[in-house]
């Protein structure tokens, strides 16, 4: 860390240059934010339309293929958040150090409000069904390889699927350290104001 001198000059440019990529890191998590909202109802429209025809028309390969489809919208959306935590754990060092040189708490959200909402009983709830769908999708598609191709390519779509399903816990974990992490990082590695 770079100690900085007790220049007032330097401490307004300081405050400018923090207070800008405050806002700029703000601006990235929102559009981060808003294009995964925009993708992801999209993605359920086209999921939703294409397994209902597979399981209408009785398409083995519609249904085999529905949790790949279901596993690419999860690991996309996981890598957005990620991206959106990991930038605010980042922004949260910004906004201590902008406190800092203002001397008072103004800047609370990163710290104080968005810890709140990353971890809500609704969101929970979301991801246990969000995982029962899935799970559901990646059930069937291995019955739909069983009674259409036999055991041998429904070990291997089970088998896939598994590897899929743990990939995605194990990004599921990485997401939710990356705040900590990114926060650390920059916290460590930042400026900080001389006395």
């Amino acid at each position: 860390m770079t100690d900085l001198p007790n220049n007032k000059a330097l401490q307004k440019e300081l405050l400018n240059v923090l207070t800008k990529e405050c806002g700029r890191v703000g601006s990235a998590i929102s559009e981060l934010d808003q294009s995964s909202q925009r993708i992801f109802p999209i993605a359920a429209a086209v999921l939703s339309l294409v397994g209902s025809y597979g399981i209408k028309e009785e398409i083995s390969e519609v249904v085999m293929a529905l949790p790949y489809l279901l596993m690419t919208v999860s690991f996309y959306s996981v890598h957005t958040y990620t991206e959106v935590v990991t930038l605010g754990g980042y922004r949260r060092h910004l906004e201590e150090q902008i406190n800092l040189q203002l001397g008072t708490a103004l800047l609370n959200w990163e710290s104080t409000l968005a810890p709140r909402r990353h971890w809500s009983i609704a969101q929970l709830f979301l991801y246990v069904l969000y995982g029962g769908f899935l799970l559901g999708a990646c059930v069937s598609g291995t019955w739909q390889a069983l009674t259409a191709y036999g055991c041998g390519i429904a070990i291997i779509e089970g088998a896939t699927l598994a590897v899929l399903a743990v990939g995605l816990v194990w990004a599921l974990k990485r997401m939710s350290a990356s705040f900590n992490e990114a926060y650390g990082e920059t916290k460590t590695s930042g400026l900080r104001s001389g006395a």
